[in-house]
């Protein structure tokens, strides 16, 4: 309306001189020619704000006669919390900020306050921040879809290579930062932080500095994607992935200008406050990884421009310097810390703050004119996938995005009620990261006068669309026969245009395997599957007569068969036919020969039904701390399928932890049966171990039904580096149960009851244990465990 009320105004003037240029046509010439521009300029002005959509701001309120007042925020990393203290002291002082500049973890807390949040809500939501979960690109694993989050019950390293034309190809190596643009946008807002914009017109203008990595120069942003410049400046070679910006990438500006005075200066700031954070060099002993190798040249090169920077300041600027002594940029688990100390370091230098400090009347008509320049909230209108995908299909993940949690995934999610349309957003995103395609998952907002309207870009991995992951698992209890297998899982992706995969695991070993599946979607919709399968596994069954061991059976599967089922976030279901063949090869010593105690050999076909199902909402499936899993699994081959033999059974699984602060305690139950049959031999259940009767020796016991309950506690005492894992855990087990039909009769009778302490860590080759057992009849034992799970 006001730009229509301009316009008119402009003709209206225009058609004046035209009146008067009758009379006077000689003297007001000049006129009729100025009121033509004019009239020219406010159109074409009009149409294009119409055009891009985009509203003009008010300008930010400035009290006359007043500097223009620059804030100046240097990186640090973690450091740069201390950044939101001094904007605390600035707003208890009532100081007008009219541009804000920003390198690194400066450009981050400059540019969330740029956009409207007031410091008190930023001390609030950092606060609140999983630092460890943002520095990891892997989404919340209960968001992840269950064929990818399947591998965590497996003894395969997290490390996935990729295979083309016989080359093993490594990937990049170092984090994406998706999830910190997730981060950003949720501070800044979407329209605000993912649609292309003038700084200037950002409540506070804002400008952000990074590095350009093809030359060397410093970048400044002063228009664009305000949360890709902000990610932009703070891309740490070798912690953060470098972000690409009109064919430039760019890494963390520190180390070209970490204190950008020079940049406020040239936006016309009369007054400086710069707060330096100061980037001390690291100690010999803290430089023990890439990442610090990387932070140790960056700090140098950082201290190098700040001394420049610093020769900038006149009389008339303030510099602010808070005292973090050796706190480190890296460490972002205790950042909240370095916020009293911004503020002590903004109440050292209060009175000359006080220079600058004005009226509440002046002060609250700057803060007014500053909330009514903020971007509001966004209705997303639509969300589209960008079509530039090579290999994968951008209908597939459009659907994957738009799908809507179901009732069952609603309940079971403690934050589903409470999340914003773009919260939702974010984790449709994390989602389809998860499906394990992409590199990195992008998106931005399009406006036009009608429509608002998100497109979303996923960077395929430059190493697929074929992986292949390793990995190694060791049981042991020091008496009874260790356990030590390899893996190899190899997965071919996108085979067509609905996701379609081929995936073979190999395990050499204890136990040796190859199971090779095709799994066929039936829609672009993640849900109802086909998946023909073959198997072929040989597996070993020790029988015990007391504590000695009488003999082994080898006994070799060979089956194929296919399954049907519905997949997502949630879980699996799956239900198949199978047909195959079974062979035993019983090894006995003399030890069995006065025992009466013999177990045949068999050659038999089998033929029936199998199937399995899984609930999986942990957080982990080595050390839980929230969710829950329900799982189970069962069998059954009759002679109406072609089988020789006829029997059934099955396993159902419960585990639900909860957590306060570092302790944990996991409830976990566990039942097998095999009603109206009696197990063969070769298919007993074994039971025992660690946490699984614990005392007693690794799968001592077998039989044809058990049921077993178990709490288990751990206390999270400290974390390993974040190159080796996760948590160091201490903890102990209570077990009781019941096992039914056992094959060894000198076992104790009735209830089982159980207990084990632990030493846990959560490490990069899976978990490993430390771990002394013991059992009700006087029975125990020591165990060691890595990358296998009790």
């Amino acid at each position: 309306m006001k730009k229509d009320l301009r316009a008119y105004a402009h003709w209206n003037f225009f058609i004046r001189c035209l009146e008067v240029s009758m009379i006077e046509q000689a003297r007001y010439s000049a006129l009729v020619f100025l009121g033509l521009i004019l009239c020219i300029v406010s159109i074409v002005t009009v149409d294009f704000a119409e055009a891009g959509g985009e509203d003009p701001k008010p300008e930010l309120y400035r009290i006359p006669g007043r500097p223009k007042v620059g804030l100046v925020l240097s990186g640090g990393g973690a450091r740069g919390v201390a950044h939101v203290g001094v904007l605390k002291v600035l707003q208890e002082l009532r100081i007008p900020v009219d541009f804000v500049a920003g390198t690194s973890m400066g450009s981050l807390v400059g540019g969330i306050y740029a956009a409207g949040m007031s410091p008190d809500e930023m001390e609030k939501r950092i606060g609140a921040i999983n630092w460890s979960a943002i520095f990891r690109d892997n989404p919340e694993r209960k968001d992840i879809p269950w064929r990818q989050k399947r591998d965590d019950f497996t003894s395969l390293f997290g490390l996935e290579l990729g295979l083309r034309d016989g080359k093993l190809l490594v990937p990049l190596g170092t984090v994406a930062g998706y999830k910190f643009e997730f981060l950003m946008t949720d501070f800044v807002g979407l329209e605000a932080g993912r649609s292309q914009k003038d700084f200037d017109s950002l409540p506070i203008p804002y400008r952000a500095v990074a590095m350009d990595l093809q030359n060397g120069d410093m970048k400044v942003f002063d228009r664009g994607y305000l949360v890709k410049a902000m990610r932009a400046s703070m891309s740490i070679p070798a912690a953060f992935a470098p972000v690409e910006i009109d064919g430039h990438f760019y890494v963390d500006g520190g180390m070209v200008r970490n204190l950008p005075i020079d940049v406020a200066r040239k936006a016309g700031c009369e007054i400086v406050i710069a707060v330096n954070l100061g980037t001390p060099p690291l100690r010999i002993d803290q430089i023990t990884s890439s990442v610090s190798v990387a932070l140790q040249a960056v700090n140098l090169m950082t201290e190098q421009n700040v001394k420049a920077s610093l020769g900038e300041l006149t009389e008339k600027d303030i510099l602010v310097l808070p005292k973090l002594g050796e706190f480190s940029s890296s460490d972002f688990t205790n950042v909240m810390r370095t916020l009293p100390i911004g503020i002590a370091a903004a109440r050292e230098v209060e009175n000359r703050l006080r220079e600058l400090s004005v009226s509440e009347a002046e002060y609250s008509a700057w803060q007014r004119s500053r909330a009514a320049r903020r971007s509001g909230e966004v209705k997303i209108d639509s969300i589209q996938v960008a079509h530039n995908l090579k290999r994968v299909s951008p209908d597939v993940i459009a659907n994957e995005i738009k799908q809507k949690p179901s009732k069952l995934e609603a309940r079971l999610s403690e934050t589903s009620g409470e999340q914003t349309e773009l919260q939702s957003l974010h984790r449709s995103l994390e989602t389809v990261f998860g499906r394990g395609d992409f590199e990195r998952v992008d998106y931005s907002l399009k406006e036009d006068p009608e429509l608002k309207k998100v497109v979303v870009e996923g960077i395929e991995k430059s190493w697929g669309p074929n992986y292949l992951k390793f990995g190694l698992g060791y049981t042991g209890d020091f008496t009874s026969q260790q356990r030590f297998n390899v893996s190899m899982m190899h997965r071919m992706t996108w085979l067509n245009s609905l996701g379609a995969e081929w995936r073979n695991d190999v395990r050499l070993g204890y136990n040796n395997k190859f199971h090779t599946e095709f799994y066929q979607p039936f829609t672009p919709r993640a849900g109802l599957f086909a998946a023909p399968w073959l198997d072929a596994r040989q597996d070993r069954i020790a029988y015990y007569y007391g504590n000695e061991v009488l003999g082994t059976n080898m006994v070799t599967t060979f089956r194929g068969g296919i399954d049907l089922g519905v997949q997502g976030r949630l879980g699996e279901v799956r239900v198949g036919f199978f047909q195959g063949r079974l062979r035993t090869a019983p090894q006995f010593g003399v030890l069995s020969a006065g025992n009466s105690i013999t177990v045949p050999d068999y050659d038999l076909r089998q033929g029936g039904w199998i199937g399995s199902f899984a609930l999986d909402q942990l957080d982990s499936t080595s050390f839980p701390r929230e969710g829950l899993l329900l799982g189970g699994k069962f069998f059954i081959t009759n002679e109406a399928f072609g089988a020789d033999d006829k029997y059934n059974k099955y396993e159902l699984i419960f585990q639900k932890p909860f957590s306060i602060d570092r302790h944990t305690l996991v409830l976990g139950l566990a039942y097998a049966d095999s009603p109206d049959s009696k197990l063969p031999s070769y298919d007993l259940f074994q039971i025992g171990g660690f946490q699984r009767f614990s005392g007693y020796f690794i799968d001592q016991i077998t039989s044809d039904s058990y049921s077993l309950g178990r709490l288990v506690y751990n206390y999270r005492f400290t974390e390993l580096p974040a190159v080796l894992g996760g948590g160091v855990y201490l903890g102990g087990s209570l077990e009781a149960g019941k096992v039914g039909s056992r094959f060894d009769p000198t076992t104790a009778a009735g209830t089982l009851y159980c207990g084990s302490i632990f030493f846990g860590a959560d490490t990069i080759m899976g978990p490993l244990y430390f771990a002394y057992g013991r059992a009700g009849d006087g029975s125990g034992t020591f165990y060691i465990m890595l990358g296998t799970r009790p």
